[in-house]
């Protein structure tokens, strides 16, 4: 007999049909929102929450006969692919037991701050071309199954392919990491995360106090390709150095190749793992870090949920006024210790558009009209941390870095370019549900570049680049290496 349910995703409500359990239940879900549900490929990926008993109810388990008129809410899980790609030469014993004791640690802490993720990890092992062709290179496909997992590591043989020089088969792993293993296009997430103490054969890779028996490199794999891949893949890379003088070379050189087709969008974050016992840490924020740039509101609610409306609203006739508390924009020439004490309030009048033009990595950008002061500014919403404390953090960063532009604009070369930041607000609303919290900014119009990121990038040289690479290090030297802007 057929049961009726009503199932409601990303705000699309339907009546769903289907006979059977819960198995059949996914099923029909899939086909009745094929218009939302195209990248999905597995019904594993849909997590369903029932209303009535106020949990959600997982694939695996068992689920009783499911009622006519239950209601259910379904979300998406996040697929998140990860490759360790080691070097399993000499000495590397303790980095891959750090890797494999570790596996469950980091699946449930990243699942703990997000519920809907769906880990899938993958091993590659190289050595050197002392070995066999055959077994030069060993790997497991992404899985996850974290026994699976840790047998294919207790099997690999630590320390094959030493070879009698330093350098490594970097490009033969880099070759089974980013062309063989079944990385999923619709996954949004996926990292590489490479781990290793030697370059890769060939003298434009390292220094000549690295011993190198094939100063060619490998003539047979096109490097330029493969990096092409892993950008047109979207893998995120990172790589943990253990000895970073022997492998900087290296990194910079594959940096260099990925910059002449992709910008900032691929490229190689390097990473201190010369500690084994740092590695747990190491790769757990990476995957934070990875998750958090490809992944807007993973938590509870579906990419999607959130609209965006890129329009200038019109002030005059579709946005209501809200009363709220607003800290003035600052004066300058503030020292540093004035920065803790600055944040004076007074009330204001504002109007918000309905709906954000845009978001970052981090919070979600509004158009604003203070009608106090006639201005039109833009409101920053935090996704997920809204407490007012990270608030006012943010602030006092932001008045920092004010302080230490404004010094470095009375001591700068004449040849130097001045530096300016836009003075900050903090803005808070009273809703019914409570007080709801914006940054506020003047609104700039034009277009916005990029010049360094916390991922390493460093745009070309130019005289305002030079200008604001040489800021930062101004900022790091000026404040007893306590921060850099």
């Amino acid at each position: 007999m057929a049961t009726i349910v009503t199932v409601t995703l990303k705000k699309e409500s339907h009546e769903v049909i289907f006979e059977g359990g819960l198995k059949e239940l996914l099923s029909a879900i899939i086909k009745s929102f094929g218009n939302i549900l195209t990248s999905v490929d597995d019904i594993g990926q849909l997590r369903v929450y029932d209303e009535e008993v106020e949990e959600f109810v997982e694939l695996e388990k068992s689920y009783g006969k499911i009622q006519n008129g239950t209601k259910f809410n379904v979300v998406l899980k996040k697929k998140i692919y990860v490759c360790f790609l080691v070097d399993c030469t000499g000495s590397m014993g303790p980095w891959i037991t750090t890797i494999k004791d570790n596996i469950l640690i980091w699946k449930r802490r990243l699942l703990e701050n997000y519920q809907h993720g769906q880990l899938h990890f993958s091993f590659v092992r190289y050595t050197d071309f002392d070995q066999p062709s055959t077994t030069r290179t060993t790997s497991l496909d992404f899985t996850e199954d974290p026994e699976a997992f840790t047998a294919f590591i207790n099997g690999i043989e630590i320390g094959a392919g030493v070879g009698g020089d330093e350098a490594e088969d970097v490009l033969g792993g880099l070759k089974v990491a980013v062309e063989q293993l079944n990385w999923n296009s619709n996954v949004a997430t996926k990292v590489l995360i490479h781990i290793a103490d030697a370059p890769c054969h060939g003298q434009i890779y390292h220094g000549s106090d690295v011993g190198d028996s094939y100063p060619d490199g490998d003539l047979s794999i096109k490097l330029s390709d493969l990096l092409d891949g892993l950008c047109k893949k979207q893998i995120q890379y990172y790589f943990g150095y253990i000895k970073q003088q022997a492998t900087e070379k290296m990194i910079a050189e594959f940096n260099g190749i990925l910059s002449t087709f992709s910008g900032e969008s691929c490229y190689i974050k390097q990473l201190d793992a010369t500690n084994p016992e740092s590695v747990e840490e190491l790769v757990f924020n990476s995957l934070e870090e990875s998750i958090t740039k490809t992944l807007s509101f993973f938590g509870c609610i579906p990419k999607g949920l959130i609209e965006f409306d890129p329009h200038l609203p019109n002030w005059d006739d579709e946005v209501q006024s809200e009363k709220g508390i607003i800290t003035p924009p600052v004066r300058p020439n503030l020292t540093e210790n004035e920065v803790l004490l600055c944040l004076p309030s007074v009330m204001a009048t504002v109007k918000r558009g309905a709906k954000p033009f845009a978001m970052g990595t981090c919070r979600y950008v509004y158009h604003g009209y203070i009608i106090d002061t006639n201005t039109h500014v833009v409101l920053k919403e935090n996704k997920k941390d809204t407490h007012f404390k990270r608030y006012l953090e943010n602030y006092h960063a932001h008045l920092t870095a004010m302080v230490y532009a404004e010094q470095f604009n009375r001591e700068k070369p004449d040849t130097a370019e001045a530096i300016q930041f836009v003075s900050p607000s903090l803005l808070e609303i009273r809703e019914n549900s409570g007080w709801r919290h914006f940054s506020v900014e003047p609104y700039i119009e034009g277009e916005y570049l990029k010049f360094n990121s916390n991922a390493g990038y460093v745009a070309e040289s130019s005289k305002i680049n030079d200008t604001l690479q040489a800021f930062s290090h101004y900022s790091w030297q000026k404040s007893g290496e306590r921060l850099i802007v």
